[in-house]
């Protein structure tokens, strides 16, 4: 359980100099967790609560309150006193434990490190978001376009005179291809089996018959046949 302790330090000290301290600690480890070693505390300033230390042969500052609660002590004793002024409160945090003993510091976790990983599943998401509908995009103008091929052959297409044509069902479809500089175009390539009788329903042939179509996609969604080729 974390305690909240008070120094009193005169108010006229407040406003004075820096006071000339003459302390030695072998360590001191501060509230942030750094450790100082061989530490000579030379001045401390009650206007603005720094302390001038030597440590580690190098002259440093270092705000009081950062100081263990016992070392923080003996430096405010240190400064000459006047009981003829009012006193303030400086409030020191102190640890539960006595002396001057390393205060636990718990580590804040790597926020950076953290959105890193959530950016790179957000993309990872989008990414196979994207992949699945362009998957389901091609596979929506595949079966537009089967469809109109078979319309075409059984309804529209005229072989010769004193013909008929019956449609075998090997048709075949390549994969949708995007065309290239024509966004939300694509280009369909296939052929259909053909066979032919005559007016008397005699077999007179079979032939496959290759196909181009072009296919739109508008911003809605919704298919169009732009161009149809029966080569």
């Amino acid at each position: 359980m974390t305690k909240f302790l008070f120094l009193l330090i005169p108010a006229a000290s407040i406003f004075a100099a820096p006071h000339a301290v003459n302390l030695k600690f072998e360590s001191l480890t501060l509230r942030s967790g750094k450790r100082l070693d061989q530490v000579s505390v030379k001045s401390y300033d009650a206007e603005n609560g720094r302390v001038l230390m030597l440590a580690d042969r190098r002259l440093v500052y270092q705000q009081l309150d950062q100081l263990p609660y016992d070392a923080a002590q003996q430096i405010v004793n240190f400064s000459p006193a006047e009981n003829a002024e009012p006193s303030k409160r400086l409030r020191i945090q102190r640890n539960s434990s006595a002396g001057a003993s390393p205060v636990a510091v718990k580590t804040p976790p790597n926020n950076s490190v953290t959105k890193t990983q959530l950016s790179s599943e957000k993309q990872q998401q989008a990414q196979l978001h994207a992949a699945q509908s362009q998957t389901l995009l091609l596979a929506q103008i595949k079966r537009f376009a089967e469809q109109r091929v078979d319309r075409y052959y059984r309804l529209e297409y005229h072989p010769a005179a004193g013909s008929l044509v019956i449609v075998n069902q090997s048709l075949r479809l390549d994969e949708p291809v995007e065309v290239a500089g024509a966004s939300g175009h694509y280009r369909v390539a296939g052929n259909i089996g053909l066979q032919f009788f005559d007016d008397q329903g005699r077999h007179s042939g079979r032939a496959t018959q290759p196909f181009e179509l072009v296919v739109a996609v508008d911003g809605k969604g919704s298919l169009s046949l732009l161009e149809f080729a029966s080569k």
